[in-house]
């Protein structure tokens, strides 16, 4: 019986041993990194996205160019020969109302675009952060990094990228028609 509690302590050291090599294992973080913006635009949402501020914009500037049409006829006619005194006076001021009115509406809608584009964004952004966030707790990673071109990840070995395996995944998730 003496014999045996030396071989029994090696069992219980290895049996230990060999917990704790399992805990550890468990208890390292899996951490991986996309490159995020390849991410986004290779996402099927933002092409649509982008496709349906593309055809706002071409609205935009066919208004532009339809006002602006106008208001270089209406500047053309008070070049020409034609009536003068009063009735000239009123088209120059008809002329300047419209060229501020054009100018105003010009700002407004650059306005506008704007806003649409940081919504557009921050929704695309917000369909992307959700997928990722789901994506890493279904394949048990604890934190994903994303990369920009400002350097937020100086360095990540290419084993750790998964921005093609996100990429494939987001876009059979993405419920819209594929460009």
């Amino acid at each position: 019986m003496k014999n045996r509690w030396p071989l029994l302590l090696v069992a219980l050291f290895l049996a230990g041993n060999l917990a704790l090599g399992v805990w550890s294992l468990k208890r390292t973080p899996r951490i991986a990194y996309v490159r995020s913006q390849e991410l986004v635009y290779g996402y099927f949402g933002m092409k649509e996205a982008m496709s349906s501020f593309q055809l706002e914009q071409e609205g935009w500037k066919a208004n532009m160019d339809t006002l602006t049409t106008d208001l270089r006829r209406n500047m053309e006619a008070l070049r020409g020969p034609g009536s003068g005194g009063t009735d000239r006076s009123q088209n120059e001021d008809a002329v300047r109302k419209q060229r501020d009115d054009l100018a105003r509406y010009a700002d407004a809608m650059e306005k506008k675009l704007q806003q649409k584009e940081q919504e557009m964004l921050a929704t695309v952004l917000g369909q992307v952060n959700s997928f990722i966030e789901q994506y890493a707790a279904d394949k048990g990673y604890d934190m994903v990094l994303g990369t920009t071109d400002e350097g937020s990840l100086l360095y990540g070995d290419g084993a750790m990228d998964i921005t093609e395996e996100v990429l494939t995944a987001l876009n059979q998730d993405h419920q819209g028609a594929q460009p």
